[in-house]
């Protein structure tokens, strides 16, 4: 990616907290994926520990993942992987603009 968009600011963005995935898993998934970024100098837009999206959580599954499409848009109710409208607008926006806002400046 590097070297065909050598300007582009590369940003990797980690997961929700999310239900359907054994929480060791997901914590060794977490520290692999990590240290690639690190390794690499890529950014880390840090959804599981920057934003407070935990599909663990009912009330968060329900509102906030889909599984399936409702007239042609993300549905609610899915099993707590896939995040709808809301919660990419409400969870994983806000954490991707920050990190490539704090990436531009330094």
């Amino acid at each position: 990616m590097r070297q065909k968009w050598p300007t582009a600011q590369l940003v990797y963005v980690a997961a929700h907290k999310t239900g359907p995935r054994d929480w060791d898993t997901q914590l060794a998934l977490r520290d692999v994926t990590l240290r690639v970024a690190r390794k690499w100098g890529v950014a880390i837009a840090d959804v599981f520990a920057d934003a407070s999206l935990d599909t663990r959580v009912d009330a968060q599954r329900v509102a906030c993942t889909f599984d399936g499409l409702v007239n042609g848009y993300p549905g609610s109710g899915g099993t707590g992987t896939h995040p709808n409208i809301a919660g990419i607008t409400q969870h994983y926006v806000p954490v991707l603009i920050a990190k490539l806002a704090e990436s531009r400046r330094g």
